[in-house]
């Protein structure tokens, strides 16, 4: 029977970090007037907002440069280098 003790463990670790931040910025959004506490969120979502843009062109970038290394890599010459960097094979 495998071990799921380790990983349940760490699991949960992470689950109760993420549960006490959580907390913790309610308690803070709490203690703020109502004028501060739609400023931060404002912040907040044009922060998120950024960083959904990034990370957008980031896929889009990986995407282009998986079919260029793919196109690189079905050229049969490639091919040949990379059975010959094999050892014990032949071409």
């Amino acid at each position: 029977m495998p071990n799921f003790i380790a990983p349940t463990t760490a699991w949960l670790r992470h689950v109760a970090t993420a549960a006490a931040a959580i907390i913790a910025m309610l308690g803070a959004l709490a203690g703020l007037s109502p004028d501060d506490q739609t400023t931060l969120l404002a912040a907040v979502r044009q922060f998120v907002d950024g960083a959904t843009n990034v990370l957008v062109a980031l896929g889009a970038i990986a995407g282009v440069a998986s079919a260029m290394w793919a196109r690189w890599t079905a050229k049969p010459e490639q091919q040949v280098k990379a059975v010959d960097a094999m050892p014990n094979a032949t071409v």
